[in-house]
């Protein structure tokens, strides 16, 4: 087992890094000593890998694409809070790896082309009422994407996620780099709408 600085030489990232990994679900230590120290094996060596090949191969297709550089910025502990109230216990961490098991970095790429593919639509018709049909349908295939290639996407995570789309920084940046300036904003708008329909008329977790 492999302590978190021993992990921080090797894979080259910040401590604090792996530390936010490990409260957002990305990669959880495999133990802990007596002390509450984290411990990785191999496989969470080789899986942190992953993440940042991934992460860099990301960053060479421009604007696009998801940008996974927000994991590195000094706003770590805010996006690590809105995260973890998305992501909730660790059920969906566990289906998100299910998932993402054997997927090559190309299929990944590719998964991130379409989420994004999705901001573009919804970029289209910003200047539009968010309440509109288009626009929950738009928000009902966000959501029905999650669920079926990372994890459940409950209503519950999905306003947690339209919080995190909407919270400034890169997160933002990047949606409205794809769909345009205000993107990420209507996205919260739409999505917040689509969930207070789901609560009044009783389907906490309705699928489109």
């Amino acid at each position: 087992m492999m302590t978190v600085r021993k992990v921080s030489e090797l894979a080259g990232v910040s401590i604090r890094t792996l530390q936010y990994y490990d409260q957002i679900g990305l990669l959880h230590p495999t133990d802990y000593t007596e002390a509450g120290y984290r411990l990785y094996g191999e496989a969470d060596l080789e899986r942190l890998e992953r993440l940042i090949d991934l992460a860099r191969e990301i960053k060479l297709t421009g604007g696009n694409t998801m940008d996974f550089k927000a994991f590195d910025t000094e706003k770590l502990d805010e996006y690590a809070a809105r995260a973890k109230a998305a992501w909730g216990d660790t059920a969906a961490y566990r289906e998100f790896l299910e998932k993402s098991e054997g997927r090559t970095k190309e299929q990944e790429l590719g998964l991130s082309e379409q989420m994004m593919s999705i901001f573009r639509k919804f970029g289209k018709i910003k200047d539009t009422d968010p309440a509109s049909e288009t626009a929950q349908d738009l928000t009902g295939q966000l959501k029905a994407f999650i669920t079926g290639n990372f994890y459940h996407c409950t209503d519950e995570i999905l306003l947690e996620l339209g919080r995190m789309y909407a919270s400034g920084g890169e997160f933002t940046e990047n949606i409205d780099r794809a769909g345009g300036a205000g993107t990420a904003e209507f996205v919260k708008r739409a999505v917040f709408l689509y969930c207070k329909e789901a609560e009044s008329c009783g389907k906490s977790d309705r699928t489109k």
